[in-house]
């Protein structure tokens, strides 16, 4: 049998990281649009066979504006630099999910 689907999702409701189904991933440690640790998991999110797949209703609850990272940007000449864009990143309501402190792998 293969991994579950992992949907990981910060206190501030904030999609941390989607793992598919059959593919094993590390934890994610913090939110990378918060900086949040407080995570919790709903497996096979969104598949109605699993009784966790609502927890999380699948519209978000609003949009946070977030300043994030552009990755593999480059200056005029090509030269790779640190550059930034704001991004809607939506925010669900995860009320219903018990949260607890993320842990590096190995710790936990």
């Amino acid at each position: 049998m293969s991994a579950p689907a992992c949907t990981h999702f910060c206190v501030n409701g904030h999609l941390v990281q989607n793992t598919p189904h059959g593919v094993s991933e590390d934890n994610p440690i913090s939110c990378p649009y918060c900086g949040e640790t407080r995570m919790a998991v709903v497996f096979e999110w969104g598949d109605p066979m699993y009784p966790m797949c609502d927890a999380v209703p699948q519209e978000p609850l609003r949009f946070d504006n977030v300043m994030t990272l552009i990755p593999g940007a480059v200056d005029g000449n090509g030269s790779p630099i640190e550059a930034y864009c704001f991004a809607g990143v939506p925010v669900y309501d995860v009320s219903g999910l018990e949260f607890h402190e993320s842990m590096p792998v190995g710790l936990n």
